[in-house]
């Protein structure tokens, strides 16, 4: 990901949105398509995050311990916001795809961090008063601060893996859609 262009420029960064945008933009619909003020859909997005979180922290590098800690709280954070709409917690349990995370899929992660601060806004202006109290997972989290860091690491990678690290954002994206679409589905089934 390092090679043209001048220094600053977050070509790694530029090159994941680019290599990302069709997965992006599509589980972006699917939350958009979710009514985040009303229970079913705050639901699903927050087993979405509980479910996928639990997963790439259970596949990520033993090294990234201070990964392995934000994806904790994170995790941990939707699990409690679940349990004040009275959902029973999700199964963290599963075992993983075989995927071993690393840089690509924390740049899924702390990217959404982004948008979660305008779904907030939906969540806190909810007429469900517990659904407005549900908003741990909206909070100052550790892993908002890793953002400038995720980019330097991003624009360190070398030409020659930069595919694997396209190609594990990509995974990861993928899976954040499949969590979405599960815990939609089992939240028509309560």
């Amino acid at each position: 990901m390092t090679g043209t262009g001048s220094p600053g420029q977050h070509q790694g960064r530029e090159l994941l949105r680019q290599s990302t945008k069709v997965l992006h933009h599509r589980l972006d619909a699917l939350i958009s398509d979710a009514d985040l003020a009303r229970r079913p859909g705050l639901t699903a997005y927050l087993g979405m995050n509980a479910d996928a979180l639990c997963e790439i922290k259970e596949g990520l590098q033993p090294d990234r311990k201070d990964w392995v800690e934000m994806l904790e709280d994170l995790s941990d954070a939707a699990q409690m916001d679940l349990a004040t709409l009275g959902v029973p917690p999700v199964n963290t349990s599963t075992p993983a795809l075989g995927n071993t995370w690393s840089l690509g899929a924390m740049y899924v992660v702390a990217g959404s961090r982004l948008g979660a601060r305008v779904l907030y806004r939906r969540v806190q202006a909810s007429e469900d008063d517990q659904v407005a109290r549900a908003t741990a997972f909206f909070g100052p989290r550790a892993i908002d601060r890793v953002w400038p860091k995720i980019v330097r690491e991003l624009d360190a990678v070398q030409d020659g893996q930069s595919d694997a690290v396209v190609r594990d954002a990509r995974a990861a994206f993928a899976l954040f859609e499949r969590a979405f679409r599960a815990a939609s589905f089992e939240d028509a089934q309560i």
